[in-house]
């Protein structure tokens, strides 16, 4: 084989493997929430459901549509994590199987997105993720902290099984684009494009992810909230090895 067809096979296979990529990233789920009424619980469609936690009985988490007074970012419907009361004893999770309720394929990359309003002093560990129940729904996460800790504006990846890793601080009265990025091998955590943390994962734990969810952490103060969420999109592609085979 000539210089000419070996180039031209390359660069085929290269072509082959980007297009290959695109072609077999699938949606399992996408949340704007236009399907929800503006002022009603985000459980009212879409698969979502309130789970008691840490003493808070109800769920506070409702949909409100944007207009000119709203946060920088949001755009139509987006959802709002209000305080839970005054002195509330603990939080709550909302939880949606977003197409992974029977757990992870661990020959694909998990790739989750979403926008996010960090509401600063009040934003007080909200976390949004991936969910796993056999560790009572707190999975692989970002979460955000506020000035109740001293932290305002930081986040951080909270691997399940490998802690917390990646303190980043994008800002408090902001939105920021995120994203997790989960193999059977590692996880990490992006913020506008740009990779701002990262740790290893275990199979057995990988696969047993089985859901997304968002906390909301009231606990002790008044006026906490999970600031607020828009534009969640929960796409699967092979890894990248797999694809590699695919396309030769």
């Amino acid at each position: 084989m000539n210089a000419m067809k070996k180039t031209k096979l390359l660069v085929g296979t290269v072509i082959g493997c980007m297009v290959t990529g695109q072609a077999m990233a699938t949606i399992l789920f996408s949340e704007d929430w236009e399907s929800h009424s503006p002022g009603a619980a985000i459980q009212s469609a879409n698969g979502w459901t309130a789970v008691t936690c840490c003493g808070e009985p109800t769920s506070e988490i409702s949909v409100q549509q944007a207009s000119g007074g709203s946060p920088a970012g949001m755009s139509g419907n987006y959802a709002n994590g209000s305080a839970g009361g005054s002195n509330s004893t603990g939080g709550y999770i909302n939880l949606n199987p977003a197409g992974i309720g029977s757990g992870l394929d661990p020959t694909k990359e998990y790739i989750l997105s979403w926008t996010w309003y960090n509401s600063g002093d009040k934003a007080h560990g909200p976390e949004f993720g991936f969910a796993h129940s056999g560790h009572n729904n707190f999975g692989t996460r970002l979460t955000l902290e506020g000035g109740h800790n001293g932290n305002a504006g930081r986040s951080r990846l909270l691997s399940r099984n490998n802690g917390e890793d990646g303190a980043g601080w994008p800002g408090d009265g902001v939105s920021v684009e995120y994203e997790i990025r989960m193999t059977k091998d590692s996880v990490s955590g992006w913020r506008d494009g740009s990779q701002h943390a990262g740790a290893g994962m275990d199979e057995a734990t990988f696969v047993g992810h089985d859901g997304i969810y968002w906390f909301a952490d009231f606990s002790g103060s008044t006026g906490r909230n999970a600031g607020d969420i828009d534009n969640i999109t929960l796409r699967v592609v092979p890894e990248p090895a797999t694809l590699g085979l695919l396309a030769l």
